[in-house]
């Protein structure tokens, strides 16, 4: 996802770079520039963050495949993925890295896009 400052923010659906143990998945920033990839941010309540979109506060509005924050279980089709949950939409600071729940639709079952529309 491109940031307007010309560095983007890439989605790892498998990451662990916190070193959990287990693949909660994390956001990093890469430079094009330079190469360089910097942690942004991974929440233990992450299970596979997939993409993002802006929100015209200058939030990033992401989506997570797989999380559970309410501890449902299975998502509502009772297929679940890796024993988790049916997805969520998260709000991500770029500034701070501070990661808030947004929504955790019961219909929602493996979400992996969110997109602003015109």
């Amino acid at each position: 996802m491109a940031e307007p400052e010309g560095t983007f923010l890439v989605f790892d659906a498998n990451a662990d770079p916190r070193g959990a143990g287990t693949p909660l998945g994390a956001i990093f920033r890469f430079d094009p520039a330079t190469g360089a990839t910097a942690l942004v941010a991974c929440d233990p309540l992450f299970r596979d963050p997939v993409r993002g979109c802006f929100a015209e506060d200058g939030l990033v509005l992401f989506v997570d495949a797989n999380a559970d924050p309410e501890g449902r279980g299975p998502d509502a089709a009772g297929r679940g993925q890796n024993a988790t949950g049916g997805g969520a939409i998260f709000s991500l600071d770029r500034a701070t890295g501070e990661v808030r729940v947004l929504a955790v639709p019961a219909a929602f079952v493996n979400p992996v896009c969110i997109l602003r529309a015109p």
